[in-house]
This record gives C-alpha cells, structure tokens and sequence, in this order.
C-alpha cells in the first residue's frame, strides 16, 4: 500500500543553469579572498616591516658633581648628575610619542 503526498518528495537534479551560477559565485569569492591574501601579505613584507630605530648620543655633561672622603672608613662617596640629550630615529609607519617625566 503505497501512498503518494502531492508535495513530491523526489529531489529534482539541479538545472545546468544553477550549477554554473554556482561555481562562478565560488571562483569570484575565492579570487577575492585570494587577492585580499596576497594585498595583505605585500603589506606585511614591505610597508608594515619593522625597521631599526637609530639613536644617537648629541651632548652630555656632568653637573652637580660632589666627591667626599671618609679616612676613617677608607672610602670615597662620589655624587654627580648627568645630563644626556639623544635623538631617536623611527622609520617605521607606527610611531609612539614619549612624554616628558619630571621627578
């Protein structure tokens, strides 16, 4: 006794028409993921590598500089400040910004 519903329960085969709708529809995403891949490798080899930083030493100079002596211990305390000016070179896209800290 075999019953047949009138929604049709057989699968149609798809048409030649939606197959090749479909396989251009996946070439065309992944191209575009291929191409954003490699924009995005080009940028990460050349643009964002990071390169070296150069810091040069301009002037220095001693100021506040105090040398006592202690006969009875045998020993020399020395006192002194050092002033360092120096330029940082960064040749890199992302820079920071160093703030002045005043002790």
């Amino acid at each position: 006794m075999d019953v047949e519903s009138s929604k049709g329960t057989a699968m149609k085969p798809e048409s030649p028409k939606k197959h090749k709708r479909r396989n251009v529809c996946l070439g065309v995403t992944a191209a575009a993921i291929l191409v954003i891949f490699l924009i995005l490798l080009i940028l990460g080899l050349t643009v964002f590598k990071p390169k070296q930083t150069t810091t040069t030493v301009d002037s220095t100079s001693i100021s506040d500089l105090k040398v006592s002596l202690d006969i009875a211990r045998l020993s020399v305390h020395v006192n002194l400040s050092l002033d360092v000016n120096l330029s940082i070179k960064n040749p890199n896209k992302v820079r920071f910004q160093q703030t002045q800290h005043n002790p």
